[in-house]
């Protein structure tokens, strides 16, 4: 079993020279399809329950088929206020990079993810991941202590890395997501092809 390969060096063309980070708090990204196996109700009660608890974030809402997505999603959005600083899809491939340079969490509630090729960019991208236990994830984070089994573990996991402060460096976890850009992977598959 191979691997998806990606092109993410190619995001590496629109990494912003300085931070853009809201100085109020980190800002955590969604960069999914906006339908049921990606779970965004799930989603945005974790994010509404870190607004209760009163901490500090923005959120980009990036995605196809918001305008789809059931009247609960759109109200929980609202509830959310002025910390929505983007909502919808994004056609433009530089914008939709500049964002995953720009956000430092990324809270997946997804239960259905084959690979999870928008959880590899956007942790190429320095993005701190807070994932469900299931799937593809632990494949690609075997020993990090990025995972939860339940929405109330997700939670803490969040608050206590915007408490900490941790938010504010890259995840050393991006390097670990290299090794799925295209220019190592060709050869690999050049390679099981030719021995086939």
């Amino acid at each position: 079993v191979l691997p998806l390969s990606m092109d993410l060096r190619g995001l590496d063309l629109h990494k912003p020279d300085t931070s853009e980070t809201r100085s109020t708090g980190p800002l955590i990204l969604w960069n999914h399809r906006w339908e049921h196996d990606k779970q965004p109700g799930e989603f945005l009660d974790i994010l509404l329950e870190l607004h209760q608890r009163g901490l500090p974030f923005g959120v980009v809402l990036l995605g196809t088929k918001l305008e789809e997505a059931d009247l609960t999603v759109h109200e929980k959005i609202e509830r959310l206020g002025d910390r929505v600083l983007h909502k919808g899809g994004i056609e433009d491939s530089a914008a939709y990079a500049e964002w995953l340079w720009r956000a430092n969490i990324l809270p997946v509630t997804s239960i259905q993810d084959f690979f999870g090729g928008s959880v590899v960019e956007a942790v190429y991208c320095g993005c701190h991941p807070v994932l469900p236990k299931r799937l593809a994830y632990p494949e690609h984070f075997p020993d990090a202590p990025v995972f939860y089994e339940s929405g109330s573990e997700a939670v803490d996991l969040l608050s206590g890395l915007i408490r900490s402060g941790d938010w504010q460096r890259p995840s050393p976890l991006s390097e670990s997501v290299q090794k799925y850009d295209w220019s190592g992977l060709a050869g690999v598959y050049d390679q099981a092809m030719i021995e086939m």
